[in-house]
């Protein structure tokens, strides 16, 4: 198999895995608020989540819902699970209620598997340009 082939296929997989991801968290919410309906209690759940499309086939992009005035508009804010520098929850993530945090960490931890596969393919296509960098400046130097 070539090389291109090889990162293609990791792409694709990358892709529709995101998609299942979220695809999952679309259920649970749509569930949840089906059996809020039945059982006459107020839905509450107020994230969202969307495949973000990269060159490496795509991430999870979490955010909440506001609502703005009457009506059915609502704000989107992005938002974060963890703080980039340490392992702790966000302000806003810790702001949402336990059930709808339960399925967000176990997407999570899903997608964490997923990350090291788009962090492999991130890799490979930094040292192959700059493989091709070297042996184009190297072709240079030898043609000048």
């Amino acid at each position: 198999m070539d090389y291109q082939e090889i990162i293609e296929t990791a792409r694709q997989y990358v892709n529709e895995s995101m998609q299942a991801l979220s695809d999952e968290y679309w259920e649970a919410y749509y569930w949840r608020r089906g059996e809020c309906q039945k059982r006459g209690r107020r839905f509450d759940w107020s994230a969202g989540c969307r495949v973000k499309e990269t060159e490496t086939g795509g991430c999870l992009e979490w955010f909440v819902m506001q609502p703005q005035g009457k009506g059915k508009k609502a704000f989107f804010k992005h938002i974060r699970i963890r703080n980039r520098a340490s392992n702790q929850q966000t302000a806003e993530f810790t702001k949402l209620h336990a059930e709808e945090k339960k399925i967000i960490r176990a997407i999570d931890a899903k997608e964490k598997e997923l990350r090291k596969i788009t962090q492999a393919i991130t890799n490979i296509n930094q040292r192959m340009r700059w493989l091709e960098k070297n042996i184009s400046d190297a072709k240079a130097r030898l043609g000048d």
